[in-house]
């Protein structure tokens, strides 16, 4: 919104003269019209700000313009003192309407953490979002490779990838069929963050898919006024190397401004061979007019990552130690390792293109339209040894008087897809109201196959033959509308309501030569209410409902043996805040109540993909309690996640003909306890150290609640140090040097049951990044 001041000054003058600034820096500003509609006057202002009106009123409607800032319109009174004017650059102005549109308020009834640029700035040192997450209250993060560069993660609340929806500039990025979201397809996306807003639980309604459990909405880079161009250098443990460039046009002719960064991360991973080699790219072009802007966003990445998927088991760690990679491991005839192949890589490129047009028609009403594509193509490139023809849909091979009926090969599993939606939403603001209202068309195609590049024996193959085919649709139409609305100075209630209509068809052959066909159609109602109350100074509560559904996603179609059935969510949440000076505590109490949730069973399919069913009723619930606190050079932050996740009598197959009941038992990979503090110290004006501990409770693997098929609770502990270094050559020099899991604890935050066994994913013992950051 628009604002503007008065002030007096000392001297007087003849006439009466307006002296008008740049509200976010206080320049004065040259050339503004200034505009007197009663008098007629027109006059622009000088190098000093100042327009001096020389015809006399008493009191008079004032109007000023000027190239890149909003219309300032007021009414002043005559003086004989100076008048200040502030106007609101237009990028400032417009960028709140790109937010609000898919952000909650601070006021409406949600748990919410909000983290600026300054704090991701402090935390980007060069691993993914899942990573630079952890601290926050219930969240888990894991990475295949173990060192938080490559295949990373996060669980919220004990809600795995899935169920998390994530926006960037408002536009859902979860993977269509998976509905995970890739980060290692957006390296280095933090370097491009202007803000992240991570809310737990259902949270608000979005255009497309909503959450299930929690959401990450991360709004990009805003354009900055003045040119800049700056770069990060980076390495650390495990042959870690990083470059990131960025630069930025600042506003050219009081329109256009032009950034952009590219990156360049590799390592080798804490596992063996667990390499990655990742690019990306960001580009955003804005045009600003008066009451429009128009905004081009280009960003993507490209990975060769070898994969680490398949963990390790406790007995495999004894023969072999904690960083050995069953990956494109070659065995001899006594199934003992003796080689590796050297490319079971994911070789991934994806591509988002953005375009964002944003109207103010007044103070009151603004609107959003949203165009999206994106493109990816790639494959997973998979070393098979001793492989059966069959599994192919290939004939026994006849080798001299021998029938082949098995052979070395390697495939690869290709993914090509598409992905379009476009978004519009409508904004309401005024008198305590707030409304955004908006509609979504969202379309996924996808299409699957596999090919043969190399085979032992190849007597019946052809060139790169392709052993499998299917393809998949998935349509996605949204409409809702959320109000928050002040009723008085304590009262602001929220509303939200959110209807989807889902289509997903499939046909072909899969991987191991079964039919898909599937054509499913599911419509989604979901209302949601709260409260907020600012009961005394500083001390706010607050209270909602929310109700979310989810579609299966294309492994529950594809390996389960019955129709999957979508899930439904009732989320309670009661939490209050306090702020006293520079003392916050928040606390939230919790309950989901899930029907027919997918959880999941604790096995992966042959590509790594978690296997999924349906229970009838499970339900997560807990507190969660954060505090920050600052006093002189110390900053201090805790918080605490304690909570229960629980399926409702849990019946398990024994064989083919017993199922067993086992009642109640804790739903697989949920932490219930989830316990991080951290204390900063500022030694000297711009350098600190921060010391920082997480604890994590035990954590199951499966369904059953049985212990040997657990992660063990653990607690590490890191250190960071921060410098600004004065210098004259540059505006900025600093360096960030972040040592991680300071005392080499041995664990592991993620893992699965195969055939009985436990197999975990170890994360790193000590290893160190150092960052240095150099801005012009």
């Amino acid at each position: 919104m628009a604002f503007f001041g008065f002030f007096s000054t000392a001297s007087a003058q003849s006439g009466l003269c307006l002296v008008i600034r740049d509200a976010a820096n206080g320049r004065p500003l040259e050339g503004v019209s200034v505009f007197v509609p009663s008098t007629g006057e027109r006059l622009p202002s000088d190098y000093e700000g100042k327009a001096c009106l020389n015809k006399v009123f008493r009191t008079a409607q004032v109007i000023l313009e000027a190239d890149g800032y909003r219309v300032l319109t007021t009414q002043i009174t005559w003086s004989k003192s100076n008048i200040q004017l502030l106007m609101t650059p237009l990028m400032e102005y417009l960028s709140a309407v790109d937010v609000s549109a898919y952000r909650a308020l601070s006021t409406t009834p949600v748990a919410q953490t909000r983290i600026e640029k300054a704090e991701l700035t402090k935390l980007n040192d060069g691993r993914d979002i899942p990573v630079v997450l952890e601290n926050v209250p219930g969240v888990v993060s894991f990475s295949d490779a173990g060192a938080g560069i490559g295949y990373t993660g996060l669980r919220i609340r004990g809600s795995d990838p899935t169920r998390i929806n994530v926006t960037v500039n408002g536009v859902t990025i979860n993977d269509a069929e998976s509905q995970g979201v890739f980060w290692v397809n957006m390296p280095d996306l933090i370097s491009s963050a202007q803000s992240a807003q991570i809310q737990r639980g259902v949270g608000t309604s979005v255009n497309g898919p909503g959450a299930f459990g929690a959401s990450i909405n991360i709004e990009t880079d805003q354009p900055r006024r003045e040119a800049y161009a700056e770069g990060i250098l980076g390495a650390g443990s495990f042959n870690t190397r990083r470059l990131t460039a960025k630069f930025g046009t600042g506003v050219l002719k009081d329109r256009w401004v032009l950034d952009g960064r590219i990156s360049r991360i590799q390592s080798n991973g804490y596992i063996d061979r667990a390499t990655s080699n990742l690019q990306a790219w960001m580009f955003n072009l804005h045009w600003l007019g008066e009451k429009t802007s128009v905004r081009l966003v280009s960003f993507g990445g490209q990975e060769i990552t070898y994969q680490a998927w398949y963990g390790i088991d406790s007995a495999s760690i004894g023969l072999y130690g904690r960083k050995f990679n069953f990956a494109g491991v070659k065995y001899n005839d006594q199934w003992e390792p003796v080689d590796f192949y050297r490319d079971e890589v994911d070789n991934y490129r994806q591509q988002h293109y953005q375009l964002h047009v944003r109207h103010a028609f007044n103070d009151t009403w603004s609107a959003h339209f949203t165009a999206n594509y994106t493109r990816g193509a790639g494959f997973y490139e998979q070393f098979r040894q001793n492989d059966r023809l069959s599994r192919y849909n290939l004939p026994p091979m006849l080798m001299g008087a021998d029938t082949v009926h098995r052979t070395d090969l390697v495939r690869r599993l290709w993914l090509d897809n598409d992905l379009y939606v476009a978004s519009a939403t409508l904004r309401y603001e005024n008198a305590g109201w707030n409304v955004v209202g908006g509609l979504s068309y969202y379309d996924y195609l996808g299409d699957h196959f596999g090919e043969i590049i190399w085979a032992r024996y190849s007597g019946v193959l052809n060139p790169y033959q392709r052993f499998y085919f299917n393809d998949a649709r998935k349509r996605d139409y949204t409409a809702f509308v959320r109000t928050d609305y002040q009723l008085n100075d304590k009262w602001f209630l929220y509303g939200d309501l959110q209807y989807r209509l889902v289509t997903y068809t499939g046909q072909g052959i899969d991987r191991n030569q079964n039919v898909i066909n599937v054509n499913d159609r599911l419509p989604f109602f979901n209302p949601k209410a709260g409260l907020y109350y600012k009961m005394a100074k500083g001390l706010d509560v607050y209270g909602s409902v929310a109700v979310a559904h989810r579609e299966p996603a294309r492994r529950d179609y594809l390996e389960n043996t019955e129709l999957p059935k979508p899930e439904q969510l009732i989320d309670y949440e009661l939490g209050a805040r306090w702020q006293s000076g520079t003392f916050y505590m928040e606390a939230n109490a919790f309950y989901m109540d899930y029907y027919n949730q997918l959880v999941v069973t604790g096995e992966l399919t042959d590509v790594g993909f978690a296997l999924r069913r349906n229970v009838g009723r499970s339900y997560r619930t807990g507190v969660e309690l954060a505090t920050t606190y600052k006093k002189g050079n110390w900053e201090a932050f805790a918080n605490a996640s304690l909570s229960q996740h629980k399926n409702i009598d849990w019946k398990e197959a024994f064989n083919d003909t017993t199922i067993i009941a086992l009642g109640n038992t804790p739903i697989a990979l949920s932490a219930g306890e989830i316990v991080q503090a951290g204390l900063t110290y500022h030694l000297v004006k711009g350098i600190s150290a921060s010391l920082i501990h997480r604890f994590v409770g035990r954590q199951y693997l499966d369904n059953t609640g049985n212990r040997a098929l657990s992660l063990n609770p653990y607690q590490v502990t890191d250190a960071r140090i921060t410098a600004q270094i004065p210098a004259k050559w540059c505006k900025e020099l600093s360096i960030n040097l972040f040592v991680n899991n300071l005392f080499s604890s041995l664990y592991a935050s993620n893992g699965y049951v195969y055939e009985g066994v436990a197999f975990i994913f170890p994360q790193a013992t000590r290893n160190w990044l150092l960052n240095i950051t150099i801005g012009f």
